[in-house]
Protein backbone atom coordinates (compact mmCIF):
# COMPACT_ATOMS: atom_id res chain seq x y z
CA UNK A 1 0.00 0.00 0.00
CA UNK A 2 2.86 2.49 0.63
CA UNK A 3 4.98 1.48 -2.43
CA UNK A 4 1.37 2.36 -4.71
CA UNK A 5 1.36 5.52 -2.53
CA UNK A 6 4.81 6.91 -2.59
CA UNK A 7 4.40 6.12 -6.84
CA UNK A 8 1.10 8.05 -7.37
CA UNK A 9 2.56 11.15 -4.89
CA UNK A 10 6.02 11.11 -6.62
CA UNK A 11 4.42 11.92 -9.97
CA UNK A 12 2.98 15.34 -9.22
CA UNK A 13 5.97 17.25 -8.70
CA UNK A 14 6.44 20.72 -7.62
CA UNK A 15 9.35 23.11 -9.28
CA UNK A 16 10.69 26.37 -7.66
CA UNK A 17 10.29 29.54 -10.17
CA UNK A 18 13.92 28.79 -12.16
CA UNK A 19 12.16 24.99 -12.67
CA UNK A 20 15.69 23.44 -11.14
CA UNK A 21 14.76 21.74 -8.27
CA UNK A 22 11.12 20.19 -6.95
CA UNK A 23 9.65 18.54 -4.27
CA UNK A 24 6.62 15.95 -4.42
CA UNK A 25 4.39 14.62 -1.33
CA UNK A 26 5.85 11.43 -1.39
CA UNK A 27 8.65 12.81 1.29
CA UNK A 28 5.54 12.13 3.69
CA UNK A 29 5.36 8.42 2.49
CA UNK A 30 8.91 7.54 2.41
CA UNK A 31 9.05 9.39 6.00
CA UNK A 32 6.04 7.35 7.22
CA UNK A 33 7.42 3.80 6.14
CA UNK A 34 10.79 4.86 7.96
CA UNK A 35 8.33 4.94 10.91
CA UNK A 36 6.13 2.26 10.73
CA UNK A 37 8.40 -0.07 8.91
CA UNK A 38 12.10 0.79 9.23
CA UNK A 39 14.81 1.11 6.99
CA UNK A 40 13.04 -2.48 4.85
CA UNK A 41 10.26 -0.60 3.92
CA UNK A 42 12.46 2.27 3.13
CA UNK A 43 13.90 0.41 0.82
CA UNK A 44 11.13 -0.43 -0.78
CA UNK A 45 8.87 3.07 -0.99
CA UNK A 46 12.30 4.75 -1.97
CA UNK A 47 12.65 2.51 -5.15
CA UNK A 48 8.91 3.16 -6.31
CA UNK A 49 9.93 7.09 -5.58
CA UNK A 50 13.02 6.99 -7.67
CA UNK A 51 11.55 4.76 -10.50
CA UNK A 52 8.00 6.74 -10.70
CA UNK A 53 10.37 10.28 -10.55
CA UNK A 54 12.47 8.35 -13.57
CA UNK A 55 9.16 8.18 -15.68
CA UNK A 56 8.17 12.05 -14.75
CA UNK A 57 11.78 12.72 -15.82
CA UNK A 58 11.11 10.43 -19.38
CA UNK A 59 7.70 12.25 -19.66
CA UNK A 60 9.11 15.61 -19.16
CA UNK A 61 12.10 15.13 -22.11
CA UNK A 62 9.86 13.58 -24.66
CA UNK A 63 10.98 10.50 -24.58
CA UNK A 64 14.79 10.72 -23.25
CA UNK A 65 15.53 8.63 -20.16
CA UNK A 66 17.48 9.61 -17.81
CA UNK A 67 21.22 7.90 -17.15
CA UNK A 68 20.47 4.72 -14.94
CA UNK A 69 23.01 5.60 -12.20
CA UNK A 70 20.92 8.79 -11.70
CA UNK A 71 17.99 6.96 -10.59
CA UNK A 72 20.21 4.29 -8.18
CA UNK A 73 21.79 7.42 -6.56
CA UNK A 74 18.82 9.21 -5.99
CA UNK A 75 17.17 5.62 -4.86
CA UNK A 76 20.48 5.55 -2.78
CA UNK A 77 19.22 9.48 -1.32
CA UNK A 78 16.46 8.41 -0.26
CA UNK A 79 17.26 5.59 2.09
CA UNK A 80 20.25 7.10 3.75
CA UNK A 81 17.47 10.28 4.84
CA UNK A 82 15.23 8.02 6.27
CA UNK A 83 17.74 6.27 8.50
CA UNK A 84 17.20 9.36 10.92
CA UNK A 85 13.30 8.71 11.36
CA UNK A 86 13.51 5.14 11.54
CA UNK A 87 16.25 5.23 14.37
CA UNK A 88 14.60 7.58 15.47
CA UNK A 89 11.00 5.95 16.15
CA UNK A 90 12.52 3.65 18.04
CA UNK A 91 12.95 6.57 20.44
CA UNK A 92 8.67 7.76 20.76
CA UNK A 93 7.36 6.95 24.28
CA UNK A 94 4.67 3.70 23.89
CA UNK A 95 1.72 5.98 24.68
CA UNK A 96 0.54 9.15 22.90
CA UNK A 97 -0.63 11.24 25.36
CA UNK A 98 -0.15 14.85 25.68
CA UNK A 99 3.65 14.57 27.20
CA UNK A 100 4.45 11.94 25.27
CA UNK A 101 3.15 13.64 21.89
CA UNK A 102 4.85 16.72 22.64
CA UNK A 103 8.47 14.71 22.89
CA UNK A 104 7.26 12.60 20.22
CA UNK A 105 6.59 15.94 17.86
CA UNK A 106 10.11 17.20 18.85
CA UNK A 107 12.43 14.19 18.54
CA UNK A 108 10.08 13.56 14.95
CA UNK A 109 10.87 17.10 14.06
CA UNK A 110 14.61 16.76 14.89
CA UNK A 111 14.24 13.84 12.52
CA UNK A 112 12.88 16.00 9.56
CA UNK A 113 15.27 18.13 9.55
CA UNK A 114 17.87 15.50 9.37
CA UNK A 115 15.91 13.66 6.49
CA UNK A 116 15.84 17.54 4.88
CA UNK A 117 19.71 17.92 5.42
CA UNK A 118 20.93 14.94 4.35
CA UNK A 119 19.12 14.49 1.32
CA UNK A 120 19.19 17.86 -0.15
CA UNK A 121 22.60 17.92 0.26
CA UNK A 122 23.73 14.34 -0.75
CA UNK A 123 21.65 16.10 -3.73
CA UNK A 124 23.22 19.11 -3.94
CA UNK A 125 26.51 17.15 -3.59
CA UNK A 126 25.95 15.41 -7.27
CA UNK A 127 24.91 18.30 -8.93
CA UNK A 128 27.76 20.37 -7.81
CA UNK A 129 30.14 18.05 -9.14
CA UNK A 130 28.32 17.89 -12.06
CA UNK A 131 28.26 21.51 -12.55
CA UNK A 132 31.62 22.83 -11.30
CA UNK A 133 29.34 24.74 -8.93
CA UNK A 134 30.01 25.73 -5.44
CA UNK A 135 28.05 23.52 -2.93
CA UNK A 136 26.70 25.93 -0.48
CA UNK A 137 25.57 28.64 -3.30
CA UNK A 138 23.23 25.90 -5.00
CA UNK A 139 21.73 24.57 -1.91
CA UNK A 140 21.18 28.06 -1.11
CA UNK A 141 19.07 28.50 -4.51
CA UNK A 142 17.98 25.54 -4.92
CA UNK A 143 16.84 24.02 -1.56
CA UNK A 144 16.38 26.18 1.21
CA UNK A 145 13.15 26.98 -0.32
CA UNK A 146 12.15 23.54 0.18
CA UNK A 147 12.96 23.36 4.31
CA UNK A 148 9.19 24.13 5.28
CA UNK A 149 7.32 22.24 2.92
CA UNK A 150 9.94 19.03 4.33
CA UNK A 151 9.47 19.75 7.17
CA UNK A 152 5.43 19.83 7.26
CA UNK A 153 5.52 16.75 4.77
CA UNK A 154 7.92 15.02 6.94
CA UNK A 155 5.19 15.65 10.24
CA UNK A 156 2.17 14.47 8.10
CA UNK A 157 4.52 11.44 7.77
CA UNK A 158 4.84 10.44 11.26
CA UNK A 159 0.95 10.83 11.69
CA UNK A 160 0.14 8.85 8.83
CA UNK A 161 2.28 6.66 11.06
CA UNK A 162 0.32 6.92 14.50
CA UNK A 163 -2.96 6.37 12.20
CA UNK A 164 -1.43 3.03 10.95
CA UNK A 165 -1.15 1.91 14.71
CA UNK A 166 -4.56 2.99 15.52
CA UNK A 167 -6.61 2.10 12.00
CA UNK A 168 -4.42 0.10 10.17
CA UNK A 169 -4.48 0.54 6.07
CA UNK A 170 -7.82 2.39 6.48
CA UNK A 171 -6.18 4.84 8.91
CA UNK A 172 -3.06 5.08 6.11
CA UNK A 173 -5.90 5.66 3.49
CA UNK A 174 -7.40 8.83 5.15
CA UNK A 175 -4.87 10.73 6.30
CA UNK A 176 -3.13 10.26 2.75
CA UNK A 177 -6.27 12.82 2.54
CA UNK A 178 -4.09 16.14 4.02
CA UNK A 179 -1.34 15.05 1.99
CA UNK A 180 -3.18 15.23 -1.36
CA UNK A 181 -4.45 18.55 0.06
CA UNK A 182 -0.78 19.99 0.51
CA UNK A 183 -0.05 19.27 -2.70
CA UNK A 184 -2.61 20.92 -4.43
CA UNK A 185 -1.86 24.14 -1.74
CA UNK A 186 1.66 23.96 -2.50
CA UNK A 187 0.92 24.38 -6.85
CA UNK A 188 -1.53 26.85 -6.04
CA UNK A 189 0.99 29.06 -4.33
CA UNK A 190 3.85 28.47 -6.56
CA UNK A 191 1.95 29.36 -9.76
CA UNK A 192 0.54 32.32 -7.96
CA UNK A 193 4.31 33.51 -6.98
CA UNK A 194 5.36 32.91 -10.51
CA UNK A 195 2.51 35.08 -11.84
CA UNK A 196 3.24 37.61 -9.30
CA UNK A 197 7.40 37.50 -10.49
CA UNK A 198 6.52 37.26 -14.26
CA UNK A 199 4.56 40.68 -13.32
CA UNK A 200 7.22 42.37 -12.10
CA UNK A 201 9.65 41.27 -14.98
CA UNK A 202 7.05 42.44 -17.49
CA UNK A 203 7.15 46.08 -15.31
CA UNK A 204 10.89 46.20 -15.36
CA UNK A 205 11.02 45.51 -19.40
CA UNK A 206 8.98 48.44 -19.60
CA UNK A 207 10.45 50.63 -17.49
CA UNK A 208 13.97 49.53 -18.70
CA UNK A 209 12.21 50.51 -22.28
Amino acid sequence: LLMIMAGITQLPQLKNLTGDSSISVSVGINFAAAVILGIPGVIFTSATIAIAHRVFRWNAKKGLWPVAYKTGYNWAIHVLAALTPAVAATLLPSRLEIGGLIISLGIMTLAALCYFGVETGLLVAAISVEKSASPLSLWKEECAWLAPQYIVLCLIGFFLGVAYDFQGNVGILVFTIPVLMMTYSQKEYINRTEKGVQELRRMNQELAG
